[in-house]
């Protein structure tokens, strides 16, 4: 698996985002998001037609299921979506002001507090997306905490609705 490649192979977050801005690596895979990072620096990588990189600097970055980037058409649909996104997006901000980050467990029980947030109320505008024209679902959830050392770290993921699903641990895939 491609992450356990990163972890393995890499040490920094700029090595890290090299090999991701490679369009080889890609190989089978299609689209996808991710996020590396380190003390000294940030980044988001986006795989779609292409190879989008934005370096994300310091403080809370919110990742979505929308990343506008410079190929993208702009169409009604597309400024919907993008209004609902956005709202998604600044609600988790709001959310994310009273994290305590000095307990990873606290963290991780706040994360999953914003996963299954309706805000004003469920809604294809609330963090956790219902869409009762049901044209785009919310199929999952992965919750992923790192910390020093990374044995600490922690992973969930929820199949579906966060609301109505429940967060399994996968912690044991981080070396002890």
């Amino acid at each position: 698996m491609l992450v356990f490649e990163v972890l393995d192979e890499f040490s920094d977050a700029s090595s890290a985002k090299n090999y991701l801005s490679q369009a080889e690596t890609r190989r089978g895979y299609r689209r996808g998001k991710f996020v590396v990072l380190d003390p000294e620096s940030a980044w988001h990588i986006v795989w779609d037609r292409g190879i989008a990189v934005r370096d994300i600097g310091d403080g809370v970055y919110v990742v979505t299921n929308l990343t506008l980037l410079p190929d993208i058409e702009w169409t009604e649909q597309v400024e919907m979506i993008w209004r609902q996104m956005e709202r998604r997006r600044l609600r988790a901000l709001e959310l994310a002001r009273g994290f305590d980050t000095s307990d990873i467990g606290g963290v991780v029980r706040s994360l999953m507090d914003v996963a299954a947030d309706h805000g004003d109320g469920k809604g294809p505008g609330s963090i956790c997306y219902h869409n009762p024209s049901r044209d785009y679902l919310h199929s999952s959830s992965t919750l992923i905490a790192v910390s020093r050392p990374v044995s600490g770290s922690k992973v969930y993921y929820c199949a579906g609705n966060p609301c109505e699903g429940e967060f399994r641990e996968y912690s044991h895939i981080f070396p002890q």
